[in-house]
């Protein structure tokens, strides 16, 4: 289509597709964010096939694959890595300015679970592990600033991306070490200041 026209609707079906089939929670949920926004006759579609699925799985007895606690126990396990890093080897320097990376020792690999994560995934244990408080600070001041000026603004599906995508999405992953998160911004900000974007509401 030419600039300043809508999507056309196969565009729309391939993202969809695309998104679906990268088994993702994450980018699941802000898909839902959009379409709440964006195609609320889509949304409802799609809570109600998950309602149905969700009870058709719990009368077949394996509602355990929508509410298996296993993902939040290792995510959990995952932090103790971070945790005795940061809290209980760093000190007052550490809290305050971080730690300068976000990779753990091999000494401190050899007394967790996951011996094997050097990394850490959670996005504020990261934040804090590399450039501590002050950095996650600035990070939450400067997502807040950005989300608030999407309000004053009145975009409002936008404001409610972005606070998904800086602070909601942080707990599954550290978005922000990879490109994506680039790229996201970048659309973001071409979006809020496209005035042909802003008038067929993209």
């Amino acid at each position: 289509n030419r600039i300043g026209e809508k999507p056309s609707r196969f565009l729309y079906v391939l993202v969809t597709l695309s998104l679906i089939s990268t088994l993702n929670r994450s980018a699941y949920l802000f898909y839902f964010i959009l379409l709440a926004f964006k195609d609320k006759k889509l949304f409802y579609t799609y809570l109600f096939l998950l309602g149905l699925v969700i009870l058709l799985l719990l009368r077949a007895g394996l509602g355990d694959i929508f509410f298996n606690t296993q993902t939040l126990t290792s995510r959990s396990e995952l932090l103790e890595g971070f945790n005795i890093s940061f809290w209980k080897e760093g000190n007052l320097m550490t809290y305050i300015f971080g730690k300068g990376d976000n990779f753990l020792t091999a000494e401190v690999l050899n007394r967790v679970k996951w011996d094997y994560r050097q990394d850490i995934e959670n996005g504020y244990a990261m934040l804090l592990h590399t450039y501590g408080f002050f950095g996650l600070s600035v990070f939450l001041i400067s997502g807040i600033a950005f989300v608030l000026k999407l309000v004053m603004e009145q975009k409002w599906y936008l404001a409610a991306i972005v606070s998904y995508y800086f602070f909601v999405s942080s707990f599954f992953t550290q978005e922000f070490v990879a490109t994506s998160f680039y790229i996201f911004l970048l659309v973001i900000l071409i979006i809020r200041k496209n005035p042909a974007a802003l008038r067929h509401n993209i």
